[in-house]
């Protein structure tokens, strides 16, 4: 189930009600429109757009309408809950944006100067007068029923979606015992979660868009939880001290704008940690990685717009460390990589100014069959000993104008694609790349290289006679 209400046995079924009205809206007869919003417990359950069936004569009348509408609406709501035995906690409040109407609603003075109203309208001043219903005032700006009523600007009409599906999360979370995915969207006033906890068998948190959120649940790791993602909460600052969920393997940060810390239970120094996946995608705040190693679980770690974070270091990862992809993009402070990473088999560095070489001793990576380096623009030279990369297929290499020289006894020999890039200083001549050694080689790509160039070279005339042979071959130098 995608959508639902969220209720539990501790929720507050308090009952809200928000009226707006459009006096002489339809040009055509010059009848008003009216709307309401009904919320139970925090959750949007009722609403309506309506055409009056009368012409009003003032503004405060059209309001008058939309009040008789709701609590007829409300006062219905509260007789459905009587008769299933649910208690009602308090008096139902309904909020307006029109001061005549709210008076006419309330005081039995206004009377004499409203008796072209309809009698039977007035049965919401029975309704003020008997303590069933309370009104207060909201400004015009506040009023999300104006979405119902008038025409907005975009901006406006997006700030009041968001308010129609506001949520206060209930306490008493942990009483769904059997949620297993819990997705918390566009709530922009929800700050942070209740403390009775996640419900015991949850399995996905999701909290996507929740400007406000500061804090998450500090107890998460009592549950099930497998996958955590946290995505555009820019009040975020910290995770909770607590420990992960032994049970966590996907953590998925994105658009953080202020966090600042990572949480420590990630790390390898708790044993009982079983990250699989870590994707950490702009978060420009945050500094540095908690203490101690990676987990040898880990997979797949991918790090992007991270202008602030400390770089990796050699001693990252554990020697039996399952690393199978690493991508890092616009990573300014990446200086170097970690060591142990024998199961890597797939590379991406991109757009990382602060990296300048490779380890002298060439990369320790037997497995990799897949790396890409672009946009480097202070990188110097390319992994040493790149022969030992003997399960290497795909190459690329692009936007590193400071690249200078290939490794001298050549390049990973079972190519199977090789693309070269804007590369335009490397003095590394294409004589010297070894390319007639490449015999798997059947996708070649050389472009913005040697502005200099004005015939091919003889290693190009090789290619025809390749096993199997170049299947394509782009050439622009």
């Amino acid at each position: 189930m995608q959508d639902g209400l969220l209720l539990s046995t501790l929720s507050n079924l308090t009952i809200e009600g928000f009226i707006d009205a459009d006096w002489g809206a339809h040009l055509d007869d010059r009848r008003s429109s009216s709307g309401y919003l009904v919320y139970l417990g925090g959750n949007l359950v009722s609403w309506s757009s309506t055409k009056q069936k009368v012409v009003s004569r003032s503004s405060a009348e059209s309001e008058y309408h939309g009040f008789v509408f709701a609590t007829a609406e409300i006062v219905w709501m509260q007789a459905l809950l009587q008769e299933l035995c649910v208690p009602i906690p308090a008096i139902p409040l309904l909020w307006y944006d029109n001061i005549s109407a709210y008076h006419m609603a309330k005081n039995p003075v206004f009377h004499a100067r409203t008796k072209h109203i309809e009698i039977y309208l007035h049965f919401i001043r029975d309704q003020v007068m008997r303590g069933k219903i309370q009104l207060h005032f909201v400004p015009t700006e506040e009023q999300p029923t104006d979405l119902l009523t008038k025409h907005l600007t975009s901006s406006r009409e997006e700030s009041f979606q968001l308010q129609l599906f506001y949520l206060k999360l209930p306490n008493g979370l942990q009483t769904f015992t059997c949620l297993e995915e819990l997705q918390i969207t566009r709530c922009p006033k929800l700050e942070s979660f209740s403390d009775s906890g996640l419900p015991l068998m949850l399995r996905k948190l999701v909290v996507d868009e929740c400007e406000s959120l500061k804090w998450l649940p500090r107890n998460y790791n009592s549950c099930a939880l497998e996958s955590l993602e946290i995505l555009m909460c820019p009040s975020l600052v910290c995770f909770p001290n607590s420990e992960l969920p032994t049970t966590l393997k996907n953590i998925y940060i994105q658009g953080c704008e202020n966090l600042t810390s990572l949480p420590e239970g990630m790390m390898h120094h708790n044993s009982t940690c079983c990250l699989e996946n870590l994707i950490i995608d702009y978060c420009p705040s945050l500094k540095s990685f908690p203490t101690g190693e990676l987990p040898s679980t880990l997979k797949n770690l991918a790090i992007s717009v991270c202008s602030n974070l400390e770089s990796m270091s050699e001693n990252m990862c554990p020697n039996n460390s399952a690393l199978d992809s690493l991508y890092l993009v616009r990573y300014p402070n990446l200086r170097t990589l970690p060591e142990c990473l024998h199961n890597l088999k797939n590379l991406k560095i991109i757009d990382c100014e602060g990296l300048e070489c490779f380890p002298k001793g060439g990369l320790s990576v037997p497995n990799l069959t897949r790396l890409c380096i672009a946009q480097c623009r202070n990188l110097k030279s390319v992994s040493h000993q790149m022969t030992n990369l003997k399960s290497l297929q795909l190459l690329r290499i692009s936007g590193c104008p400071r690249v200078e020289s290939f490794p001298e006894e050549g390049l990973a020999p079972n190519l199977t694609s090789l693309k070269i890039d804007d590369c335009k200083n490397l003095k590394t001549g294409i004589s010297e790349w070894g390319l007639h050694t490449l015999t798997s080689l059947s996708s070649l790509t050389i472009k913005n290289m040697f502005p200099d160039m004005v015939s091919f070279p003889d290693e190009v005339f090789f290619f025809p006679f390749l096993s199997p042979p170049l299947q394509s071959m782009q050439w622009n130098p």
